[in-house]
């Protein structure tokens, strides 16, 4: 949320509010790049695999009449996979 300031001296007011606008900007520019986030995120793609293999194979062998909460499943790990 920008911040506001009313005084007389607009110059003031312009540069506080660029300054609140570089910090938020610097905020996404760090979340973006961090390599934790990236790594959890390439991580959570890669074990959507196993995850719905597991399903299948519950599906066909285990459970063969129980694809409605097989599907609830296969959806949310779709998604996740993106």
């Amino acid at each position: 949320m920008i911040a506001v300031v009313r005084d007389r001296d607009m110059a003031s007011s312009a540069g506080h509010m660029m300054l609140c606008e570089e910090r938020r900007d610097a905020g996404r520019q760090r979340s973006a790049d961090d390599p934790v986030l990236l790594f959890l995120g390439l991580a959570t793609r890669i074990a959507t695999l196993p995850l719905l293999g597991m399903i299948a194979v519950i599906q066909i062998f285990v459970y063969p009449n129980a694809y409605n909460e097989h599907l609830v499943w296969g959806a949310i790990l779709a998604l996740l996979r993106g």
